[in-house]
């Protein structure tokens, strides 16, 4: 739900063109000046009507459309890089966008236009653009999975056991209940190195796999787990850890 509220939020995404309505989208929206817009509506607008049209300047229909994309495009690179930062699980995003990235370059490169074309400067700029971003977010990613490297070694014998450590905890309610079984657990079988309950903890808060507020609490929540609970906890341990 996050990734998807991300992604809406995410201003002008008619940029990720996948059809040729789109692609005219762009080329109107950008290359137009606003008088042009009123006379020469979208709906009955075609690409031949842009290079037939008499009060349609060419040279300057490029130099709008080069200079508003390049805004454009940059502003969607620094919205999205800016909120990013204010989320601890950015990956799953990153990569709901990479995946809307590659079905618009898809797009764009199977297009067969002339390189000198009107048609193929929207297609050209974009390219430009989604390859940027992408880097861009690739950038943010092997940052994420180096410091995901710091955390692990910190208390885990093996960086896998901290993966599957994560995936417990994606397929549990986290409570302290839940997250004393999984403690004692990776303990006794070596997993994580001799650190104590209240250490691993407060590892867990400092690194944002737990709330505050759990940790906070601790005191009032320190009664032992329940029977029905430590049952599911053991089926999903003994899946995720086989």
């Amino acid at each position: 739900m996050e990734t998807e509220k991300f992604i809406e939020e995410t201003p002008k995404l008619e940029l990720f063109v996948i059809d040729d309505t789109g692609r005219l989208n762009i080329a109107w929206t950008y290359g137009f000046t606003s008088e042009q817009q009123i006379k020469y509506p979208l709906e009955q607008l075609s690409f031949q009507q842009i290079f037939d049209a008499p009060d349609i300047d060419i040279d300057q229909y490029r130099e709008n459309l080069n200079r508003n994309l390049k805004y454009a495009t940059e502003f969607i690179i620094h919205d999205v890089l800016l909120r990013l930062k204010t989320i601890d699980e950015k990956i799953p995003i990153i990569y709901a966008i990479q995946e809307k990235i590659k079905h618009c370059k898809y797009y764009l490169e199977k297009q067969v236009i002339s390189k000198h074309s009107l048609e193929a400067l929207p297609s050209k700029v974009l390219n430009v653009f989604l390859s940027d971003f992408n880097e861009k977010l690739y950038s943010i990613v092997y940052e994420h999975t180096n410091k995901e490297i710091d955390i692990w070694k910190q208390t885990f014998t093996e960086q896998i056991h901290y993966i599957k450590f994560k995936k417990f905890l994606s397929a549990t309610e986290v409570t302290l209940s839940s997250i004393s079984f999984i403690y004692n657990k990776m303990l006794n079988s070596g997993i994580i190195y001799n650190v104590s309950h209240k250490d691993f903890l407060n590892w867990l808060t400092v690194n944002k796999l737990i709330t505050k507020t759990l940790y906070d609490n601790i005191p009032q929540l320190l009664s032992s787990a329940k029977t029905n609970k430590i049952s599911k906890y053991t089926r999903i341990y003994s899946e995720i850890f086989k």
